[in-house]
């Protein structure tokens, strides 16, 4: 009965695990750049559930002021990315214009997300958490 709690436990944990962000930056030679960042759930991490971060100072569950900024401008791009892609045919196909539209949707968002962002700023001040930068590494050959 033990082992069966244990396993579904960890089964269940997996679970949750792969339907959040994870986010991390690592290095051998700085202690300060190691950190790992965990959200809540991956559709819609803009606006988390649960949030964990932890550095060398320790655990924080509080999210970064900037994250919402942080999602849709990583959104803007993907649509960017898509619309680039499905432009090459013609700037008149229909994937195109729908793609075109999606990107200005975004940027509405990004740009509504960084007006937030700064009233943000405005009112906290010195007390606001921002998130670090997380960049995938980039391997060349």
């Amino acid at each position: 009965m033990f082992f069966k709690v244990v396993i579904y436990t960890v089964l269940i944990l997996a679970l949750l695990v792969s339907m959040g962000q994870l986010n991390y930056a690592t290095s051998l030679y700085k202690t300060a750049d190691n950190a790992v960042e965990f959200i809540f759930p991956r559709w819609d991490w803009g606006h988390p559930w649960f949030y964990i971060f932890a550095d060398e100072h320790g655990f924080s569950t509080k999210a970064p002021d900037d994250l919402e900024f942080r999602y849709f401008t990583e959104k803007y791009n993907e649509a960017l990315k898509v619309m680039e892609e499905e432009c090459k045919a013609g700037p008149d196909s229909e994937n195109c214009i729908t793609a075109e539209s999606a990107a200005e949707d975004l940027k509405d968002k990004v740009q509504e997300a960084s007006e937030k962002l700064e009233d943000i700023m405005q009112e906290k001040g010195d007390e606001v958490k921002l998130s670090r930068k997380y960049e995938r590494p980039k391997f060349e050959f």
